[in-house]
């Protein structure tokens, strides 16, 4: 009825194995496991980590190679954006100092500084400049603490130029907290990506109105929900 022979039948009814279509789906042995992520870790490319593989042995597809970098990617991220969350919540008042990038080159480009208080999420301070220092960023910090009276025991700070020093471990940023009694923390370079596809949608939304409209202020605070869970804090909201 089906075009399926009562041979065919009766091997199916023998050999469970012969109803699951396609190839068998065979697991990756464990030491190969640890061998392809460690390779992974160390920036070796699908291809390289393939012929390392041969070379000892294992023939493993590029997908499978490919699938496992990405499950144990994700779950390193989700991990590191966990453990990151349980920082910003063991402080009572934590504030959150960026700069974006919008366009140009990066010496020459306007810069977009935004300051949050998390976990709220409230932006403090949205403002573009063509050229920043970190003597106008501490300014804007100290004014804001002051009209917000909001002085944090934790700051989080962008990985991004004029934040980072340049020489040393500190610079005149770091160094104010210091003086002021305030810790600091940088944001996770693990989550750089994910905080990279975020920053597009606030570049896309800029160009296309150029100033802090009230609309760009609201997806910069959707986006520090999404990156501090501010869902798991009583009495916010979950939106996200």
């Amino acid at each position: 009825m089906f075009g399926v022979s009562p041979r065919r039948i009766q091997q199916v009814l023998k050999n469970p194995e012969l109803k699951v279509p396609g190839r068998k789906n065979t697991e990756i042995p464990s030491e190969a496991k640890d061998m392809i992520i460690q390779l992974g870790k160390e920036g070796y490319t699908i291809d390289r980590i393939q012929e390392a593989l041969k070379l000892a042995g294992y023939s493993i597809s590029r997908y499978k190679v490919w699938k496992l970098l990405k499950e144990y990617r994700e779950n390193q991220t989700s991990k590191e954006l966990s453990e990151f969350r349980k920082i910003i919540k063991s402080h009572r008042h934590t504030v959150y100092i960026g700069i974006i990038h919008l366009g140009g080159t990066q010496n020459n480009s306007i810069k977009l500084l935004i300051l949050l208080k998390v976990p709220e999420c409230q932006t403090l301070s949205c403002e573009t400049f063509d050229s920043i220092s970190l003597k106008k960023v501490i300014q804007i910090f100290d004014m804001c603490v002051l009209q917000y009276q909001c002085k944090p025991d934790l700051v989080v700070l962008s990985p991004v130029p004029p934040l980072v020093p340049t020489k040393g471990s500190e610079n005149r940023l770091i160094r104010h907290l210091t003086k002021i009694g305030v810790k600091y923390v940088w944001f996770p370079k693990t989550l750089k990506k994910t905080y990279e596809r975020e920053i597009k949608k606030v570049k896309k939304l800029f160009k296309s109105q150029y100033s802090c409209s009230q609309g760009l202020i609201t997806l910069i605070e959707e986006m520090c929900k999404r990156f501090y869970g501010v869902s798991d804090y009583e009495g916010v909201d979950k939106d996200t």
